[in-house]
């Protein structure tokens, strides 16, 4: 039933706190009750709540703030695709796979060229 407890789960809670702000400020409160030992369920769940996110998400944002002692979101880089990578792909028939592989091969082979931060995926 609309509106009870039991509502389907893959229904998206409407945020009233804009996620940045809201997190940002959440997130202190929550670890200084987490080491209190005083953290419930219901603290996440009112978070999640509040910033439309499943109660899951606030897990897992505070079990990285516990491992990696960060508060914020880490940024995730952005790809751009320039007039280079454009013609790499047109070089190699579209085969992005080939394409990474020639630019993991030259970045190898450019002393000048800052580490790379590409992680592999364990298998």
């Amino acid at each position: 039933m609309p509106g009870s407890h039991g509502e389907d789960p893959g229904d998206s809670p409407m945020a009233v706190f804009p996620l940045a702000s809201g997190h940002a400020a959440a997130m202190p409160r929550l670890l200084d009750l987490d080491s209190r030992g005083e953290l419930t369920t219901a603290h996440v769940r009112l978070v999640a709540q509040a910033l439309g996110k499943a109660e899951r998400t606030v897990w897992r944002w505070l079990a990285a703030a516990r491992e990696d002692h960060r508060l914020a979101r880490m940024e995730s880089s952005h790809f751009t695709v320039t007039t280079e990578v454009r013609r790499l792909l047109a070089l190699w028939g579209g085969n992005a796979s080939r394409v990474h592989a020639e630019l993991v091969q030259r970045a190898a082979d450019d002393p000048d060229a800052p580490p790379h931060t590409y992680r592999a995926r364990a298998p």
